[in-house]
């Protein structure tokens, strides 16, 4: 009624509605923070603050007694003995909890640092006057809980409860209506000692459910580290990186270990000059990754720090410094491929790949508007202690436009430190060398394996160094001995694919089946699905078989996403008349699909000299991106109609055939790439 009559008058209206405004306000300011609390330790099992000592936990279902807690093997370890009422007493809002937290909670803590919050694994309800042993014994996967009824001399459980668990777990025991938990568990009401030794003293042992007497207590242990770090030596992850200096454009590759297995991880890069990069990876079943990451010319020369944190575990590895060269004219010459340690068989046909820019500078000639250049390419067998005769490549092209050049090569003999070096002969200061790689032997040294063209295009006496992943492009995989006098006949080969087990299907590994038509083109590999094929037809001086290419490029290797290449396994099984069996491995290199950028009506190639993509905080223009092989943007007649510009560039028909999708799957091919398709990115009317 009072408030009736006070709604009535319109000033006290209007205070009503700013004081339900302002209680609103004050709510949702309330409600936008988190709530901080702090955990009060050494109110349980122990003096109370009255100074009582107490050795029971009483409630609705159970007594818990005989509580101990120590370290067994640097690992948290609780035993006390529960006794189960009979009669109708089971515990509701007075269970027992394990609490964990994922930080010391005594020094505050925010709801989502509770872990878990449990109280059923143990019995609190079965009201049968029973008595049971209790053991909770941590280790590095969580905790495993034994519970044995002592009265009828059997195992009442025996299980195991995954946690994470590191140097910042602890945990505790509380009771959940004295302790004041809210929502789940998840919240505290109050953090008052008095009140909850109060709520002891009247509610438990005031009722003498205990059958006990002596003083209260609050009802909750002291919250303890899981892990005793005076006992237990915490592994940290770990970063390596594959080199302390660089210049601009090369990549760097940076190797985790000792992370949580099957997880995820950030990678810091910071520089000096105010550069950041973070990079989110994931870690594999063994807990580590290995990231190539591409520097650019854009960024700052000088000292970066690189780390990188587990995001489960929360720990940091130790700091790495890695110093970023300044740009120099002329210094753009960048190893393209491989950048990456690898093996090969003796014998077997491999590519070197390098790119440059055409700039201007002392020493470099020039002819109208194009630009002479000039490389030495050396290969060192130790390791790059020395070096045998170079190999020279020389041509020219247009000044600022960048080059790819690739350098095929075989070596005879094995070795373990093998090493190429490619240097600028206009300005030997710029040189690029190549990581240490493995030549194989041959386990008889009398079988090769050679990748061929098959005809689905004009061949151009390249040899193939791998395959576009476009799900349509095929070569031939052929096996045969060096010498057919030399050894038992041959009775079978099989082929089989794999990438060492980090992908297991046909749209990353590509297929396989026997070729039987070696000579014309074929359509008789199309459909096929088969990761492994045998031909069992004896003695013939030539196996033959088909490998179509895989539909993806990136698979289920995180490097994958920021990597021009990456290989397939072939691997090729040889039975003998006499029964003995040779394996020889052969790597085929996978890579994108070239990339054909056509413009609209009215414009040029240039439309594209500013399309960029930003790759883990690193720019990189389209026109030059290092993870395609081929990048071509066209010219189309700016001023002819859709249909005769959409002939033209899919029947090659134009003038230039390089602006064409046949012109374009020609200047992969001319690299050594199998390739039938493009990715193709069009403006406007192209």
């Amino acid at each position: 009624m009072m408030l009736k009559c006070l709604l009535n008058n319109t000033i006290v209206k209007k205070k009503i509605t700013l004081f339900l405004l302002y209680s609103f306000l004050l709510l949702s300011i309330m409600n936008s923070n988190a709530q901080t609390c702090t955990y009060t330790n050494g109110l349980g099992f122990s003096t109370d603050i009255s100074g009582n000592a107490w050795n029971t936990w009483s409630a609705n279902g159970s007594n818990v007694w005989d509580w101990h807690s120590y370290y067994v093997g640097g690992y948290l370890h609780y035993s006390f003995k529960v006794l189960d009422y009979a009669g109708g007493f089971w515990c509701s809002g007075s269970c027992r909890f394990q609490n964990v937290f994922g930080k010391n909670p005594t020094h505050g803590f925010e709801s989502w640092d509770v872990l878990n919050s449990h109280n059923i694994i143990f019995p609190q309800n079965n009201m049968n006057n029973h008595i049971y042993q209790v053991d909770i014994q941590w280790n590095i996967t969580g905790y495993h809980i034994s519970v044995f009824d002592a009265t009828a001399g059997t195992q009442y459980s025996d299980n195991d409860y995954p946690i994470y668990v590191n140097q910042y777990t602890y945990a505790s025991w509380t009771n959940s209506s004295c302790w004041g938990w809210l929502g789940g568990g998840y919240s505290y009401s109050d953090e008052n000692d008095t009140i909850h030794a109060s709520q002891w003293s009247n509610y438990i042992y005031g009722q003498e459910l205990t059958g006990t007497s002596g003083g209260g207590g609050d009802i909750r242990t002291d919250a303890l580290p899981v892990i005793d770090n005076s006992q237990t030596q915490i592994t940290y992850p770990k970063i390596t990186l594959s080199s302390s200096t660089i210049n601009p454009g090369q990549s760097i590759t940076i190797t985790g270990s000792d992370f949580l297995v099957n997880g995820s991880s950030i990678i810091s890069l910071q520089s000096s000059a105010g550069f950041s990069d973070i990079l989110n990876i994931t870690t594999g079943g063994g807990g580590g990754f290995t990231y190539v990451y591409p520097t650019t010319n854009a960024m700052p020369a000088g000292n970066y720090t690189v780390s990188a944190k587990d995001n489960v575990s929360k720990l940091i590895t130790a700091l790495k410094s890695l110093t970023l060269n300044a740009v120099a004219p002329g210094g753009y010459l960048e190893l393209v491929d491989p950048v990456n340690s690898f093996a090969i068989n003796a014998n077997q046909m491999t590519m070197l790949e390098f790119k440059d820019k055409m700039v201007l500078g002392s020493g470099y000639p020039i002819i109208g508007s194009e630009r002479l250049y000039s490389y030495k390419i050396e290969l060192s067998p130790d390791g790059g202690n020395s070096w045998g005769a170079p190999i020279t490549i020389t041509g020219r092209e247009l000044i600022n436009k960048y080059i790819l050049k690739q350098y095929f090569f075989s070596i005879p003999t094995p070795g373990t430190n093998y090493k190429y070096k490619i240097t600028d002969n206009y300005h030997p200061a710029y040189f690029v060398t190549t990581p240490v790689f493995i030549v194989n032997p041959v386990a008889s040294g009398n079988l090769n394996v050679q990748l061929k063209w098959d005809y689905s295009y004009p061949t151009t006496g390249i040899p193939v160094n791998g395959i576009c992943a476009d799900g349509t492009a095929r070569i031939y995989l052929n096996l045969s001995k060096i010498n057919a006098g030399v050894g038992s006949p041959i009775s079978s080969v099989s082929v089989s694919l794999d990438d060492g087990g980090e992908n297991i299907g046909i749209t990353i590994l590509g297929k396989v089946m026997v070729a039987s038509n070696v000579t014309s083109y074929s359509t008789e590999a199309n459909g096929i699905t088969t990761l492994t094929a045998t031909n069992n037809t004896p003695n013939l001086s030539d196996y033959f078989f088909w490998y179509v290419a895989p539909d993806d490029f990136a698979g289920n290797n995180t490097n994958d996403a920021s990597s021009s290449s990456r290989y397939v396994n072939a691997t090729f099984t040889v039975t003998y008349d006499d029964a003995t069996i040779e394996t020889i491995i052969h790597k085929i290199k996978i890579v994108r699909p070239p990339l054909m950028l056509v413009h609209g009506i009215g414009s040029n190639p240039s439309t594209w000299d500013n399309f960029r993509e930003n790759l883990f905080g690193t720019t990189w223009n389209f026109n030059n991106d290092y993870k395609f092989k081929t990048v071509v943007p066209i010219t189309i007649d700016p001023s002819a109609k859709f249909s005769l510009n959409a002939y033209n560039i899919v029947r090659g028909y134009s003038s230039d055939f390089n602006n064409s999708i046949p012109g374009v799957i020609n200047q992969m091919r001319s690299k050594g790439y199998a390739s039938v398709k493009v990715d193709y990115v069009g403006h406007s009317m192209g």
